[in-house]
């Protein structure tokens, strides 16, 4: 049976529970899925369901690598209920000195530029609202302005809902949040708040505020482009499933819509995939944001193999033979390590214990580092108990890349030294593991090859004598491969603005 996606003939009663849908057959979409018009271009695909997914975006047509699939506005846009002070209009963020230009009607944190606008599409309608039930907030403080963020992307998304109700079909895990955290969460700082501060009790249940909150929760992406903060809601790409080798990936243009481009060769009847989690992240750090965040358990090939199809990212050292030590079960959070090459079992609390401890070494002190020759001290040190190929090593060698290139470019001079060059020799073979790595996760024209990509080029201009590593690199890919893919990666990185952190991984969801 097919499900026929069409504007709804009357609009639901939000005093009561919301509406639910049918989740038997298929939607066919040919250039818009939603009635809305958030979509701004598309490939022809269908809406059906997918194997432990639920509902699944799925190719009418063939694409080839790096095309666009979808370009799409966000339906809903506002800040996290964790953001630091940001405007509510335009989302760039504030110091407490720009508190004066809040909004003189509401006290909802604005920036001297939106404060002065006479229209503001965003904040209006709940402005108003703030208005009518007499409530002003004083976000001068951490709590005052946490009180306000809480509330604004859940209103958001429930008065865009009273004008398109199509909104609500999207999958809001509502058993699986019931008496959660989150829920009592929501419960206290958002439905309450709604409901009885702000006197909307009429308008909106607490069954549909939950409802909003969990389609949020399941559903947005966070943003952050041009140095700005908030998360936003697509109506069509809330559709593309996850799974932790992706054939598609995500960026944001200079328009803040959401792109998403093909990074395999697809062909009519392929899923389409995206990685709701960064790639260089190990199986067992996945499934904890997975599980915590989107409430479910990822049964991808990857995330069943213990050796991550080759990558390794939670690989301990073996204390008895140096061999890399791996979860057996990476889907179980609380599973056994096993050494692959001599089968010395680790438990579990040991080796969470050995994780937690290279982990707060990396996150203070020493561990904290802030150049070049630090990084690599700290890269050394957890050599002792962590594999080269574990998550939080290859974080450090990003870290380690991006601050010797930023030493290099600023000191000219010192390029020539002794310690330079054996540091940017090391950078190539680090570039050299994080591509290989890259291969393995992100396989095709992926956003994280091109940022590796765009490094090493960058390094290698600097280095004096490299033909050895030149020479793995061209064993890993043809000649023609290694062009054609840095062409690609590098024009891609350079027009679409991807920035490296010297945070590493974080940059690459």
């Amino acid at each position: 049976m097919s499900l026929i996606h069409k504007h709804l003939s009357k609009t639901p009663n939000f005093r009561n529970d919301p509406i639910k849908m049918n989740t038997n057959g298929s939607l066919k979409q040919e250039v818009k899925l939603n009635t809305i018009g958030s979509v701004i271009k598309s490939v022809s695909y269908e809406i059906k369901f997918s194997a432990n997914k639920g509902r699944g975006a799925f190719l009418l047509e063939p694409v080839e690598a790096g095309n666009l699939v979808l370009l799409e506005q966000a339906a809903v846009i506002g800040p996290k209920q964790t953001s630091p002070l940001v405007c509510l209009e335009c989302f760039t963020k504030l110091s407490t000195k720009d508190l004066e230009y809040c909004c003189s009607k509401c006290g909802s944190t604005l920036c001297q530029s939106c404060s002065n606008l006479e229209l503001r599409p965003l904040h209006d309608s709940e402005c108003q609202i703030f208005q009518q039930a007499g409530h002003r907030f004083n976000p001068s403080t951490e709590k005052g302005a946490r009180a306000l963020y809480n509330i604004v992307t859940p209103l958001r998304f429930l008065l865009r809902a009273e004008r398109n109700p199509e909104i609500l079909f999207l999958h809001d895990n509502a058993e699986s949040r019931q008496d959660t955290l989150i829920y009592c969460f929501n419960q206290v700082t958002v439905a309450r708040t709604l409901r009885e501060q702000l006197q909307l009790k009429e308008r909106f249940s607490e069954a549909f505020i939950h409802k909003a909150c969990g389609i949020l929760d399941t559903n947005c992406y966070e943003l952050g482009w041009n140095q700005l903060q908030a998360r936003g809601l697509f109506l069509d790409i809330a559709h593309i499933n996850h799974d932790c080798v992706p054939n598609c990936f995500k960026f944001f243009d200079e328009n803040n819509n959401m792109c998403v481009m093909s990074a395999q060769d697809l062909q009519p009847g392929d899923e389409l995939t995206l990685s709701y989690t960064p790639p260089l992240m190990s199986t067992p750090l996945r499934q904890v944001i997975l599980q915590q965040t989107k409430l479910f358990v990822c049964h991808c090939a990857r995330c069943h193999d213990p050796k991550e199809l080759g990558a390794k990212l939670a690989a301990l050292k073996c204390s008895p033979c140096g061999g890399d030590v791996l979860p057996e079960n990476p889907i179980d959070l609380n599973s056994d390590f096993r050494c692959e090459s001599c089968a010395t079992i680790v438990p579990s609390e040991r080796g969470k214990m050995m994780l937690d401890t290279a982990m707060k070494f990396v996150g203070k002190g020493s561990g904290n580092t802030q150049v070049s020759g630090d990084t690599f001290d700290v890269i050394q040190h957890l050599g002792r108990f962590l594999r080269p190929t574990h998550n939080l090593i290859v974080d450090l060698k990003l870290r380690f890349l991006n601050q010797l290139l930023m030493e290099v470019e600023h000191d000219l001079e010192s390029r020539d030294t002794a310690e330079t060059q054996e540091k940017l020799a090391h950078s190539l073979g680090f570039g050299l593991d994080l591509l290989n790595m890259a291969v393995i996760v992100n396989p095709g024209k992926s956003r994280l090859r091109g940022i590796i990509s765009d490094l090493y080029h960058k390094l290698d201009k600097h280095v004096i004598n490299g033909q050895d590593i030149k020479c793995e690199m061209e064993a890993l890919m043809s000649e023609k491969d290694i062009q054609a893919q840095f062409k690609f990666d590098r024009g891609f990185h350079a027009n679409n603005g991807t920035t490296l952190l010297s945070n590493g991984t974080k940059c690459l969801g």
